[in-house]
């Protein structure tokens, strides 16, 4: 999600050639984490060369920018109100295996501006996508009328630990199971599957959890 659209800047950047990169994600945290990420490593603001545009909230400079990160319902809007003008090079629709209704109405008026404007790159990206059913779909607007070229990155996987509760409350003296039986621990984490709902005592097990488990999980082992 970071590296590729990186790679095409630095890429282009080399040979001298403008580039103006899209890249698209369904969900509006996501959008905002990989402009900050992408800032980071390309040592600059966000806003300047690297931007975003979720809801009413664009952060960007028209001239300055050259990679967006923008929510697939705003990059529906464009296509709906201006898709002749976009200046785009790269078109980068990241997790299209969601198949939303706007990831799906992206993926058909992107089909059709293909056939008028073949000088856009397309470059479809998910972890779990059905790679031949996409590729057959936009086999006919590609320039030779042949299969797109179909990139398999091998994943890294990482190890999994296993951190148990009882774990957790021994190593760091959980104050908030001081007063609840061993025995009753499993008890509170119950839920009524038909109607879930969190209490405050819920919600501060859960913070304390995740606080120690991103700060030092190591240690929990």
């Amino acid at each position: 999600t970071t590296q590729i659209p990186k790679m095409i800047y630095n890429f282009n950047q080399a040979i001298r050639k403008p580039v103006s990169i899209l890249v698209t994600q369904p969900r509006r945290v996501a959008a905002l984490n990989i402009s900050k990420r992408l800032s980071y490593e390309l040592d600059c603001k966000v806003g300047e060369l690297v931007g975003y545009h979720i809801g009413m909230e664009p952060v960007y400079n028209s001239q300055m920018t050259k990679i967006f990160i923008k929510t697939t319902g705003i990059f529906l809007e464009e296509l709906i109100h201006n898709a002749e003008q976009m200046t785009y090079t790269h078109i980068i629709l990241d997790e299209v295996h969601e198949r939303d209704i706007n990831i799906d109405l992206v993926l058909i008026m992107i089909k059709d501006l293909l056939k008028k404007r073949q000088n856009i790159k397309v470059i479809l990206m998910s972890a779990t996508i059905k790679t031949e059913s996409f590729a057959n779909y936009f086999a006919d607007v590609t320039k030779d009328k042949k299969h797109p070229p179909i990139i398999e990155i091998k994943e890294n996987l990482f190890k999994i630990n296993e951190i148990y509760l009882d774990q957790i409350i021994h190593n760091y003296n959980m104050i908030e199971f001081k007063d609840i039986p061993e025995k009753q621990i499993a008890n509170i984490f119950e839920f009524n599957l038909e109607s879930p709902t969190l209490n405050d005592r819920l919600f501060d097990i859960a913070f304390r959890l995740i606080e120690i488990i991103h700060k030092d999980y190591n240690n929990c082992i």
